[in-house]
């Protein structure tokens, strides 16, 4: 990280280094959102093989199907509830 020291006082210098960071986040941005969207992905397919596994109306698929959804709102930065 660079300290207001380390900093060149040329106002192109400084430009220069905001379009770096900049271009540096929207790539990083992109990969995140690709990464999501990849983790989304997996999840349904998880899901899909579980039913296909246990079927709809079993309860063992309705305790972890409650599990994963408590696990996945943990991951939202909420309160993570234990499966009953």
């Amino acid at each position: 990280m660079l300290e207001a020291a380390n900093l060149p006082n040329d106002v192109e210098a400084l430009k220069g280094i905001i379009l770096e960071r900049s271009s540096k986040l929207e790539v990083a941005e992109a990969l995140l959102l690709s990464q999501k969207l990849e983790l989304e992905k997996l999840r349904f397919e998880i899901a899909y093989l579980k039913r296909m596994k246990y079927g709809r109306s079993s309860e063992q698929l309705d305790r972890e199907h409650r599990a994963d959804a408590a696990l996945h709102r943990g991951s939202r930065g909420k309160p993570c509830r234990e499966a009953t």
